[in-house]
């Protein structure tokens, strides 16, 4: 007999809605484990909105994950990648670049169900001090430390983040220790619910951005002109780092390329994370929590999930989490 289980799916035709669906079956090293929280993503409301390339419908989104082994009661988050193992990018650390990936909620059944179906080498234990919903934002803190890293901070240097979404709050978290850092954000309701984190953080957050120039700027918003005018702020060998996708269609000048070439600025891509940053983004929100917990999140059911992806408005709200376990 097959039993089922709660889930939140996307049908074929985008169409996203809890249901009753069978229950994963566990492959070959593969664990079933029972989902406890799942925390939404932007881009978790994008799938539903516009889909994804990286999206197989029928699907179960949801790859911010905290669950446990019901065999033993052991804690887990999951990072969300399949990688071959063997080339030359998996090889090198980079298993995040690897041709063959494949992306729990986009490729294979993700969080938001009572079950998932986990690969043995994407577990990464939770020790008990801490709490099992902040556990969730382990992989949206490793994609920040992948930024960060990308940049090549160094003590002092001038920090400019576009946007205090989650994205940007954890890239100030992950760089409190080296940067004199700044937060451009544009809506003053989220600059007011962030305020104390930021401080705290020592980062200075505002619409307005500051007379100066920076040694690296990161973009957590998909406006295009965050890029822009993070490329002109930059001084001369400054470092931009291409972080939040933007929408397909934009341009940008060939002027703005040249001023890449006459001052010598950096840029890089960051995307995802590896099995090695997520374990360290563990260790972030761990260190971080009293702070973390100066923002608001909320935790919600799983019947108030497809609502809240159709209507992604995000505002004052730090994360909202699914309690499924």
């Amino acid at each position: 007999m097959v039993l089922a289980m709660q889930a939140l799916r996307i049908n074929e035709s985008g169409i996203a809605e809890v249901q009753n669906v069978p229950e994963p079956e566990s492959g070959v090293g593969e664990n079933i484990l029972k989902v406890l929280y799942c925390a939404l993503c932007a881009a978790d409301a994008k799938i539903v909105a516009s889909g994804h390339r990286a999206l197989r419908l029928p699907r179960i989104p949801g790859h911010e994950i905290c669950a446990v082994d019901e065999s033993n009661g052991r804690k887990y988050v999951v990072w969300p990648g399949k990688a071959c193992g063997k080339c030359k990018f998996c090889l090198s650390g980079r298993e995040n670049l690897c041709p063959e990936m494949q992306i729990t909620g986009f490729h294979r059944d993700g969080g938001f169900a009572e079950y998932i179906s986990v690969r043995e080498e994407s577990l990464i234990p939770l020790e008990n001090s801490i709490s099992p919903e902040l556990a969730c934002l382990a992989e949206p803190a490793a994609c920040a430390i992948n930024g960060i890293e990308k940049s090549g901070l160094k003590p002092g240097d001038d920090l400019l983040i576009f946007g205090a979404g989650p994205l940007g709050l954890l890239l100030a978290l992950k760089a409190r220790d080296s940067a004199r850092g700044f937060i451009r954000e544009i809506n003053p309701e989220r600059i007011a619910s962030c305020k104390k984190f930021c401080e705290g953080a020592g980062f200075e957050i505002n619409q307005d951005l500051p007379d100066k120039k920076f040694d690296i700027a990161v973009n957590a918003a998909s406006d295009v002109e965050t890029v822009v005018t993070g490329l002109n702020l930059l001084k001369p060998g400054g470092r931009m780092v291409f972080f939040s996708g933007i929408a397909s269609g934009e341009q940008i000048s060939s002027g703005l390329l040249n001023e890449i070439h006459y001052r010598e600025l950096s840029v890089s891509g960051a995307y995802g994370c590896t099995r090695k940053q997520m374990s360290e983004g563990l260790r972030l929100i761990a260190e971080s929590e009293k702070q973390i917990k100066l923002l608001k999140h909320v935790i919600v059911e799983l019947d108030a999930v497809p609502e809240l992806l159709l209507n992604w408005k995000n505002n004052k709200i730090f994360k909202y989490i699914a309690k499924i376990g």
